[in-house]
């Protein structure tokens, strides 16, 4: 089962939507997801640290709501790591979340 399909079974379990709903949900999720990763990095490379907080907080919270729980798990990490001052530790969890959006659907 794809992260996609897993997320899109959870979603409908733990909410009763439908799966057309569901599946437009995360389709609209991962998109803005990859742009959210996109300026995280920047972000990070210009030491944009309250930025990058601010995106990866967004990033948790949609993660969180369509029950991306890979993502969601690493982006605390992150969100740790900025907070702890280590950029590197944050760089890392940035790229594995990226692989995650990348390798959603299988």
């Amino acid at each position: 089962m794809t992260p996609f399909q897993k997320s899109t079974k959870d979603l409908m379990k733990e909410t009763g939507l439908g799966i057309d709903f569901c599946t437009n949900l995360l389709n609209i999720f991962i998109k803005n997801a990859d742009s959210l990763i996109k300026s995280i990095k920047i972000n990070i490379a210009e030491k944009e640290i309250k930025k990058a907080e601010f995106s990866l907080h967004q990033l948790k919270g949609s993660s969180g709501n369509v029950r991306a729980a890979d993502i969601f798990n690493i982006v605390i990490i992150a969100e740790a790591a900025l907070k702890n001052g280590d950029l590197a530790q944050a760089g890392t969890s940035v790229e594995i979340i990226s692989q995650l959006i990348s390798g959603f659907y299988g």
